[in-house]
This record gives structure tokens, sequence and C-alpha cells, in this order.
């Protein structure tokens, strides 16, 4: 069991490679698994996150992205001599508190006996404060690893005190920080070091680590694998000025729906990774788009003209 790991470093959350159909595309998604696992090896991948989509996948498609990862990571351990764990995402959002609970917790189960070595758990999917201690410790009794994951861009935020309760479960081994701010990193490193902090927001992998953070989900290491050898001790400074350039390359508006798109079609047209299109699939999820109608129509056209100079600012990253 993977419930003793201590989880640093790199931590992927992998993009969900599609085909025209909306089907998960198995080759491309392999490809994409040999690509991010043996340029830089990382700590852990994980799928079926944010940047993977999950929340407008079918339950079907996520049980099979997590199938094909497991499959292709233990090759790839194999051939490298590696130890690269596999997390996922469970849970879905629903109405009704004791349903969210049912489903994630029968989920979980799935997911660990087919193989999962974490559970990256959205606290966002619980309809109220109250629900999270029973879902987690029905969680707990499962013996794999647990990690906590705050986004408040799903119309939650996790308090400093409700970490810290996360932290007191035997098999919680990090928490995966995407507020923007430094207090659960601080919260936790300072009282109880044992449950490691990752944070989401690339632009802040710097002052995270300065804050106590020991490792980062950077969605662009799926293009840029260098970011895996993100040195912790040594010249953190220098690499967050690349992230920061890189980050305005491929977040244009900041958002992270199109930043998929850039991803997905730079895997193309670079490494060749996937059906190269003008218009790699991207499953819409409303709450990853612009909020503004007509912030929305001028993302399309800036995505266009994007590609003309793109590859040429990327080249000096990869």
């Amino acid at each position: 069991m993977t419930r003793n790991i201590t989880i640093r470093g790199s931590v992927p959350p992998l993009l969900t490679m599609l085909n025209e159909d909306m089907s998960m595309d198995e080759d491309a998604q392999r490809e994409l698994l040999w690509h991010v696992c043996t340029r830089n090896k990382p700590y852990a991948v994980f799928v079926n996150g944010t940047t993977g989509e999950f929340r407008s996948l079918r339950v079907g498609t996520q049980l099979r992205n997590l199938e094909v990862c497991i499959q292709e990571v233990r090759r790839i351990n194999q051939m490298q001599g590696s130890k690269i764990y596999v997390f996922t995402g469970i849970g879905v959002p629903a109405a009704d508190e004791g349903e969210a609970i049912e489903f994630t917790v029968k989920q979980a189960q799935a997911y660990r006996d087919m193989g999962a070595d974490g559970l990256v758990i959205p606290f966002a999917h619980f309809v109220s404060h109250e629900g999270i201690p029973d879902a987690m410790s029905a969680l707990n009794s499962l013996d794999i690893a647990l990690i906590g994951y705050d986004n408040p861009a799903f119309g939650y935020k996790v308090s400093d005190s409700m970490a810290w309760d996360f932290s007191f479960y035997e098999n919680a081994r990090a928490f995966k920080d995407s507020s923007g701010t430094m207090d659960i990193a601080i919260t936790l490193s300072d009282r109880y070091p044992d449950v490691t902090v990752l944070t989401g927001d690339e632009g802040k992998i710097a002052e995270a680590a300065r804050n106590g953070s020991v490792g980062h989900v950077a969605s662009m290491a799926n293009l840029v694998t260098k970011l895996n050898d993100i040195d912790y001790r040594e010249d953190l400074q220098k690499s967050q000025k690349e992230v920061n350039e890189l980050k305005s390359i491929c977040h244009p508006y900041g958002d992270p729906g199109g930043a998929i798109y850039i991803y997905k079609w730079a895997l193309g047209k670079i490494y060749g990774i996937g059906q190269l299109r003008d218009d790699h699939p991207v499953i819409s999820d409303p709450q990853l788009q612009p909020a503004d109608k007509g912030k929305a129509d001028g993302l399309d056209v800036t995505l266009s003209q994007h590609k003309a100079f793109m590859l040429e600012l990327i080249q000096p990253y990869i």
C-alpha cells in the first residue's frame, strides 16, 4: 500500500487526449505518458483532474483513463527503473450530500482496487462543511494515500482549520492548494509537516516553496517536461521566472480552458502526440471558461492568432 509515501516534487496533472467524438484517444494518452514520464521523471502523475477535464468526462471514460495510465506507468517504471506513482481525482458534484459521499467512496474503492496509488479529493464536491468529515472517515479506511484539493474556482474555499482537520487523518499525505494564497502551506508546514503541500498555482511555485510547499501540480508540465526537474533547494527563483514566461505564452487571458487547447495543439505540432488538427477536441466546461461572452469570443480569435508565433516562443524552454 502507498498510504505512507511522502509526496513532494512534480505531479503533472495529465491532459485527457480525445478523439473527434470526444472518446478517449488511448494511443495518444499512452504517448503523452511516455513523453511526461521519460523525458524528465516526475514524482507522480495526476489523472482525471481539472486539467484532464474530469468534470465533463463520463464515468466510464474516467475509469478507462485511469486504467490506461496505470498500465503505461507500470511499463515505464519497469523500463527505466523508476517509481512514478499514479494519483487520480475522485468525486462528482451532487446536490445531495449523501449521494455525493456514497458515490465518492464507491469510486475510491474501485480506483484503489485498480491500482491507483493516491486519491485527490476536491472538497468542493461536498455540499456542506458538515459532509466532509463523513467522506474523509470513509475514505481514510481504504488504506490508500489521500490528497486534499482546494480550488476556489469551483465555488468553495477550504479554510485553514479544515486543512488542519484533514491532516489528522491517518492516510492524509498531501494537500494540493490552488487558492493562490499561502495560508494552507504555512498552516500545515508549521503545525503538521507530515502532510506536504503542493501548490496548484504555477505563478507562485517559488513563493509557495518559501512558505513551506514542497512540490507543484503544474499543467504546463504536460508540454514542458523540464518543469519536473525544478529543484526546491537551488535556483528556484530562476525556475519561477521561466514558468511565468511560459504561463504568459500558454495561458491567454489566464484561462485554463484556453491553456488545455494550447497544450494539446502544441503536443501534436512539436512531438506528434495525438491527432494534429487545428482544433483539438477540448470539452467545454462552463466553469473553466471566461464569464463574459465577449471575452470568450475574443479568446477564440486570440488562440487562432496565438499559434502563429507560439512555437517559436516555447522552443527555448523545451
